[in-house]
């Protein structure tokens, strides 16, 4: 798992970041490309403890997928590292 702050490894990083994330992710459009997949979505952050919108900004992750399982979720701050990192590109847009 990883992103604009470092990375990390495990199931229990992947959930202690579900608890304290203060992000909203939206999807929007999703590419795949034999086992990956890249997802553009609207992120908003939020205060910590509060409902209150902060800012936001269009992303994009990636997502490795083995064996019918996560492998890997990376997320970047642009569509175009997204592509330029996981080998996908606009061509490979799925509808859902």
């Amino acid at each position: 798992m990883g992103g604009p702050r470092g990375s990390t490894m495990g199931v229990h990083a992947l959930h202690e970041w579900m608890d304290r994330a203060t992000i909203h992710l939206t999807p929007r459009r999703y590419f795949k490309w034999n086992d990956v997949v890249v997802v553009e979505g609207f992120g908003e952050w939020h205060a910590p403890g509060t409902e209150a919108s902060g800012t936001g900004q269009v992303v994009a992750t990636v997502f490795i997928v083995r064996h019918d399982r996560i492998a890997s979720i990376i997320r970047y701050d642009t569509l175009q590292k997204a592509f330029r990192a996981s080998g996908v590109d606009i061509t490979d847009e799925v509808s859902v």
